[in-house]
C-alpha cells in the first residue's frame, strides 16, 4: 500500500536550482528569473499534497528541474522575436 506525500517529501527551492538542467537556464536567464520560476512550481506541489490532491508519487529533483528548466526554455524563446528596425528608410527618404 502506497501512502501518499507529504510537505516533507517535496525538494527544496535550492535543491532545485542547484540541478544541472537548472543551472544552466540560470546562467541563459539569470538566477532572479530562475527562482522565481522554481518557487511557484514547488508551491504548486505543495498546495497539492497539502489539500491531498496527489496520490501519485513526487516527481524526482531532477525530474522536476527538467520540467521548470524546459518551460522556462519555451518562455524565453517566446519573448524573443526577430525585429526589421525600419526607422532609417523613413527618416532618410
Amino acid at each position: 500500500m502506497s501512502s501518499s506525500p507529504s510537505p516533507r517529501d517535496l525538494p527544496s527551492v535550492d535543491s532545485l536550482l542547484n540541478t544541472s538542467a537548472l543551472r544552466s537556464a540560470a546562467a541563459k536567464i539569470g538566477q532572479a528569473a530562475a527562482t522565481a520560476a522554481v518557487r511557484p512550481a514547488v508551491d504548486d506541489l505543495r498546495t497539492e499534497v497539502v489539500a491531498g490532491r496527489r496520490s501519485t508519487p513526487l516527481p524526482t529533483v531532477g525530474d522536476l528541474a527538467e520540467t521548470i528548466a524546459a518551460a522556462l526554455c519555451l518562455e524565453e524563446a517566446s519573448r524573443l522575436r526577430p525585429v526589421l528596425n525600419a526607422t532609417g528608410i523613413l527618416l532618410h527618404t
